[in-house]
C-alpha cells in the first residue's frame, strides 16, 4: 500500500499548526464548506498519536495572551477532543479547552 500523502502544517489566520507524523492531513471540502481540514491516522495506524496537532507558543513567553477558538467537528467515531499546553520544563498538560477521559487526568 502506498503512504498517503499528508500535509506537514494547517494555516489559521496566518498561523502554522504543525500536523504531526501520526496524523494524516488533508484540505476538502465537507457539506458545502471549503478549505476544511479533514484529518485521520496515518495509513497504517488505526489510532492517532497523542497530538493530532501542535502551535508553538515560545515567542509570547513572558506575555498575557488572549486566544480565541471556533471550530465545527464532524466525527464519525466516538472521540475526545481537547486542546492542552505542554509546559516546560516538566511537561504537564492541562487542557484549555474540550474535554479528556478521566481516565487520562492527571
Amino acid at each position: 500500500m502506498d503512504k498517503e500523502v499528508s500535509l506537514e502544517t494547517w494555516t489559521v489566520s496566518g498561523k502554522d499548526f504543525k500536523i504531526n507524523a501520526g496524523t494524516c492531513a488533508e484540505k476538502t471540502t465537507f457539506q458545502s464548506k471549503s478549505d476544511v481540514l479533514h484529518i485521520k491516522p496515518s495509513y497504517d495506524s488505526d489510532d492517532y498519536y497523542d497530538f493530532v496537532m501542535q502551535y508553538d507558543l515560545n515567542d509570547y513567553k513572558g506575555k498575557t495572551v488572549e486566544i480565541k477558538m471556533e471550530m465545527d467537528v464532524y466525527l464519525k467515531t466516538p472521540s475526545w477532543i481537547a486542546w492542552q499546553i505542554n509546559s516546560q520544563p516538566t511537561p504537564f498538560y492541562p487542557v484549555v479547552c474540550g474535554t479528556v477521559s478521566e481516565s487520562d487526568e492527571q
